[in-house]
């Protein structure tokens, strides 16, 4: 018999199964069963959940995504991107509950585990192919101004200072999800 998240006979790998516990907007067209993100996000250290919140915020705030359809209803919502990652990665953050709701020149909208969150855009570098990147420097609901960058993560990796824990991870691993980086613009 085959068990969920495992093959034929094989045990589901802990945290792995059920998509409608791994993805807070469940979206069919999405394959991820993984609830370890969630779960961290909910219950983990307080440095854990700021971390999941930077990068989820980086692939809701950081795109040039427009949404399409009715904004207040995650599963009636289209993403039209000028690149299928950014509109995966949008997508992505708003199954993860990162929610995606509108934009104007000045303000990204998201809707953050059913939570209003209004982010003023202050400046915006699109991607290009000569930069591999693209950033956005906002202040946040809390107040804070802060740069968020995502790009090719041999870019991004080579802007990380050296020696952080963070680097050596994603370098061992090759695990970055598009680079997605968020932190204080005044470098916190």
């Amino acid at each position: 018999t085959a068990e969920p998240g495992g093959g034929l006979g094989e045990p589901a790998e802990e945290g792995k199964g059920d998509p409608n516990k791994a993805e807070y907007h469940r979206d069919p067209k999405l394959s991820f069963d993984d609830t370890r993100l969630l779960d961290k996000y909910r219950e983990g250290e307080e440095a854990e959940r700021a971390a999941i919140r930077d990068m989820m915020r980086t692939l809701a705030v950081c795109h040039t995504v427009v949404p399409e359809g009715d904004l207040t209803d995650p599963s009636k919502i289209v993403y039209q991107a000028e690149s299928p990652d950014e509109g995966a990665l949008t997508a992505f953050a708003k199954a993860m509950g990162w929610f995606f709701c509108g934009k104007t020149s000045t303000h990204t909208t998201l809707k953050v585990h059913d939570k209003d969150e209004v982010f003023e855009v202050l400046n915006v570098n699109k991607f290009n192919s000569a930069r591999k990147r693209m950033s956005v420097v906002c202040r946040t609901p809390e107040g804070r101004i802060v740069l968020y960058c995502k790009g090719a993560d041999n870019v991004m990796l080579e802007r990380l200072a050296p020696a952080q824990p963070a680097q050596q991870r994603m370098a061992s691993q090759g695990d970055v999800l598009a680079g997605g980086l968020g932190g204080d613009a005044t470098g916190g």
